[in-house]
């Protein structure tokens, strides 16, 4: 390394079906102001949201420690406007970022770009926390971040270790610091991204003076594709089951649009080989966790520490046909996330919550944690003994994706939404799908032409059209 100068079934404790909160649910008390509590976020890329039960420490120090929220979901299933999301507390239609990248006339409509162009870098929880935490980021930013200048930090983070380039990377990558350097880190073992993040997330804590609270982003890379683990976890998931629930190459696509119509098969060859990619990737993620939990708990921190882990999106396991590892599709399996809130003393342990929650909600939780209460967001408090009793809206830009064998498919831009009985979509090409989730959870049945759900329908694209202002790009 040289420096210059110049980011299935879960197995769970406790049979509640709602979160329980002790009294700071619902405002901060004289125990909580006394005693800032230290805020730590672990942001996981593309994960499958089936994939927490793969991991030991997660579930022994975070399911059964924490809750996990058993509907959680990014609204606009994509890297950059979900991140964008994490960091502000709003949805794409308020940050601007529909993509991870591009343009249109000039205008930035993704990634890195994007998010600068609009505003959003001085209204990230990091600005809003700064006065009184250290706020630390350790991992992937925002793609295309290569666009800024060397040695830039945004607003708001005293502490700034992220990948420089395009992405993020397991190997042969660079990463910006808070004091302009660069580290160029090649393909050694020791030079494995995750690892690498996970040292300097453990530095960050124990630099942190005792009497400063911390709030920090982990934000590895992993389990992205091509999905490459450290050497040390190769081959320890060749032997996982087979993944065939009936969305997987869904037999009968003909209710879909038709850009799923056109799609093949996907290879159940190509599955295996993501999911055991998926698996082995995700084991460093997971010793990384048990470092930041030990090292809270012998600085003494843990205890005063709300822990928060969640991906930034779903990825295919060719559900429905779309090719593995794609996402930008507004399905269960590309926009359910994992997400577990562990907070001892003030978060129940070991309680799934079934209630609706977007990643526009951690950072409003965060904010509430700290004492804070930040205008203009969409997100709720995780925190509120109350759920949402609306639901989420969903958008996006226009895509065409390919996957590594050069199948592609256009997307059209779409108005969504989402409720715990309904999925409702409308494209900008007139095509619409609805699906009963309730009592159709694989979405094997489109509703939209059904006469006996046409009201439900009529009301979820009211719901989706007030909510999607301004409309994605290409609507």
């Amino acid at each position: 390394m040289r420096q210059t100068h110049a980011r299935f079934a879960l197995p769970f404790v406790g049979t509640a079906a709602a979160l329980l909160l002790c009294v700071v649910a619902t405002g901060t008390s004289p125990a909580l102001a006394a005693r800032t509590p230290n805020i730590v976020v672990i942001v996981t890329d593309d994960q499958h949201a089936g994939t927490i039960g793969w991991l030991p420490t997660i579930r022994r120090e975070l399911v059964r420690r924490g809750t996990t929220f058993t509907n959680a979901f990014a609204p606009t299933p994509t890297c950059c406007p979900s991140r964008a999301s994490l960091f502000t507390g709003r949805y794409a239609q308020e940050t601007r970022v529909w993509a991870n990248g591009g343009s249109i006339d000039g205008t930035p409509i993704g990634g890195w770009p994007a998010f600068a162009a609009f505003g959003n870098e001085e209204r990230t929880v990091a600005t809003w926390l700064t006065a009184s935490y250290r706020t630390i980021l350790v991992g992937k930013y925002m793609n295309h971040f290569d666009e800024a200048p060397i040695g830039y930090v945004p607003a708001g983070w005293d502490r700034w270790h992220t990948f420089l380039g395009n992405n993020g990377s397991y190997y042969d990558y660079r990463l910006g610091h808070t004091d302009g350097s660069v580290t160029e880190h090649g393909s050694r073992p020791a030079d494995y991204s995750t690892d690498v993040l996970s040292d300097l997330a453990v530095r960050s804590i124990r630099r942190t003076p005792p009497k400063k609270p911390l709030l920090m982003y982990f934000t590895p890379f992993a389990p992205h594709g091509p999905s490459v683990p450290a050497r040390r976890h190769e081959g320890l998931g060749a032997d996982l089951p087979p993944y065939d629930p009936p969305h997987v190459n869904e037999s009968d696509v003909t209710d879909k649009p038709p850009w799923i119509q056109d799609l093949g098969r996907v290879s159940t060859k190509r599955i295996a080989k993501k999911r055991q990619g998926v698996f082995e990737s995700l084991q460093a993620v997971d010793d990384g966790v048990r470092r930041i939990i030990r090292t809270l708990d012998r600085v003494g921190r843990l205890r005063d520490t709300l822990i928060v882990f969640v991906s930034d999106n779903g990825s295919s396991w060719g559900e429905h046909r779309i090719p593995v590892g794609d996402k930008f599709v507004p399905y269960d399996a590309q926009m359910r996330v994992p997400l577990v809130v562990r907070w001892d003393g003030r978060i129940a342990a070991g309680v799934r919550d079934p209630r609706l929650a977007a990643n526009v909600d951690v950072p409003v939780t965060i904010a509430r944690v700290a004492g804070i209460r930040p205008a203009g967001v969409d997100g709720r408090s995780l925190l509120r003994r109350r759920g949402r009793t609306g639901g989420i809206p969903l958008t996006a830009a226009r895509s065409l994706e390919r996957d590594g064998d050069g199948i592609s498919f256009a997307r059209p831009a779409y108005c969504g939404f989402l409720t715990r009985r309904f999925l409702y979509v409308s494209y900008a090409t007139g095509h619409e799908e609805l699906y009963a989730i309730r009592h159709d959870p694989y979405e094997l049945r489109n509703r939209a032409g059904d006469r006996r759900f046409a009201e439900v329908r009529s009301r979820m694209d009211a719901k989706a059209g007030r909510a999607c202002v301004p409309r994605p790009p290409g609507f």
